[in-house]
């Protein structure tokens, strides 16, 4: 896997893919033209900081979104954040315009009305948005599409018989999975060159992000808004509250539904894994034809891929063994372990607790209830650092409960109770901190010493949780 000509080694900004809403990614209609035009978006580089594998069959609006989070989420959640403080900031000060609303939870000393906003949230939503969107990530990526020329046989031969040596002078591997991705010729191969390749470089990363993350941060991200929008604009009443709880419902039992479709995807990624045939995994040229739009005729991806295997692998049957087995161990440590799709992708996901918790605490402390403002950002610390994840920890590892039920060939009763009992259990998870958080400032009175009560022992349970969830001890499909 040694890279024998430097200059086809090529990479392209991110931005530059993403750009339009990931143009690159969306235009299927290929021809000689605009092949050339996509490979001069990359240019020759000493290494290649990231290396997308992922299944042009796959959905594309969502893998866009999934790659856009990728990229440029770190950047959308801060610009966000400050937005959303800075809005506050300008509430507390009078200089953006409020209206007057009795909180759901009262102060002693401070009841009544409160001088109330949507700017922090708001802001936050709109500016993590644009910056999504817009920002310029440079970091210097491979995309099949772009670094390699599609439109010239020789340079594309040479290119993929170097595919090996890409891979080892790969920084990372991202792994953009769905359900189509294991049936894919290309993909298994870079995944599997990859694995092989750094062995033994312990600084080497594979990142693998499954394509269902994309829907549950937009349902945790909307759900959320809505929800705080909610709060902070309707009166304290018990009919928006009956509202807010029937909403907050219904979220749940979407949220744990995306998780049961990943875990779905979990166990038949297994089976294919254990059940993998080079003949039987597929490629784009062989469904065309090997001919582009225009009638050029294109080599034979497997033809090339197979001689390259050989060379790598001494036989096409060693990297079907190291696929069913090491390969297959890894990519499902990395998509299970844990929380689900990762602890700072959910903090990311539930960045809107702190947008919405700041017009909040503009809002008692420009009342003068400096008391119960700072009780408000522990709260907020709380349920952005662990109440959240955790609860979604516990949502995941429910679905997951679920899915091994579903496969285990129940009768209709058995599989209506499963369902009933995870969708049960899933709601209660849902309630219980903000029932526990409730009863302890009811209880307690003071409202810091309620709110440093709750994070305390919510961290308790967010730590026991972790303990008891993060790590299934098997992802195996019981009707396998």
């Amino acid at each position: 896997m040694q890279l024998q000509k430097p200059e086809l080694l090529r990479a392209v900004p991110a931005w530059r893919v993403l750009r339009n809403f990931g143009r690159v990614l969306r235009d299927s209609s290929v021809n000689s033209r605009k092949l050339r035009a996509l490979f001069l978006l990359s240019a020759k580089v000493p290494f290649i900081k990231e290396f997308w594998s992922h299944s042009w069959h796959g959905r594309q609006s969502m893998k866009i979104w999934l790659l856009l989070m990728l990229k440029n989420g770190l950047p959308a959640v801060c610009v966000g954040t400050f937005a959303a403080f800075l809005a506050a900031g300008l509430s507390y000060l009078e200089i953006l315009p409020g209206w007057y609303k009795a909180p759901r939870i009262q102060s002693p000393g401070f009841s009544g009305e409160f001088r109330y906003s949507c700017w922090a949230l708001f802001s936050g939503v709109v500016a993590s948005l644009l910056t999504l969107l817009l920002w310029r990530s440079g970091d210097r990526v491979f995309l099949d599409r772009v670094c390699i020329h599609q439109g010239d046989d020789v340079l594309k031969a040479q290119a993929i018989l170097h595919l090996g040596a890409f891979l080892k002078s790969s920084k990372t591997l991202v792994v953009v999975w769905d359900a189509t991705y294991l049936s894919r010729l290309w993909c298994v191969f870079e995944l599997a060159a990859f694995l092989h390749s750094h062995k033994d470089d312990v600084q080497a990363k594979l990142v693998i992000k499954p394509i269902v993350v994309a829907p549950l941060m937009f349902i945790m991200m909307t759900g959320g808004v809505l929800s705080f929008a909610f709060e902070l604009i309707l009166p304290s009443n018990g009919l928006v509250l009956i509202v807010q709880a029937v909403y907050t419902l219904g979220l749940s039992l979407l949220a744990t539904y995306v998780q049961e479709h990943f875990w779905h995807e979990v166990f038949t990624a297994e089976q294919q894994f254990r059940a993998f045939r080079w003949q039987e995994v597929t490629c784009a040229c062989c469904s065309t034809g090997h001919l582009t739009a225009d009638g050029q005729r294109i080599l034979c991806d497997r033809v090339i891929l197979e001689q390259c295997i050989v060379q790598w692998f001494g036989s096409v049957e060693a990297l079907e063994a190291l696929v069913r087995t090491s390969t297959r161990d890894t990519f499902l440590q990395q998509a299970t372990r844990g929380f689900p799709f990762g602890y700072l992708w959910l903090l990311g996901g539930g960045s809107f607790i702190l947008w919405g918790q700041a017009d909040h605490v503009a809002a008692r402390a420009h009342g003068g209830a400096h008391w119960h403002a700072t009780s408000v950002l522990i709260t907020t610390v709380a349920w952005f650092l662990w109440v959240s994840p955790s609860a979604y920890l516990v949502f995941g590892r429910i679905a997951r409960w679920m899915q091994k039920k579903q496969g285990a060939k129940l009768s209709a009763p058995s599989y209506c109770t499963v369902k009933f009992a995870g969708y049960s259990a899933s709601v209660v998870s849902t309630f219980l901190p903000s029932l526990w958080q409730w009863w302890l400032y009811s209880t307690l009175l003071d409202p810091v010493l309620a709110a440093l009560a709750f994070a305390g022992t919510s961290l308790v349970f967010a730590i026991l949780a972790y303990g008891l969830f993060a790590n299934p001890q098997t992802q195996r499909n019981p009707s396998g």
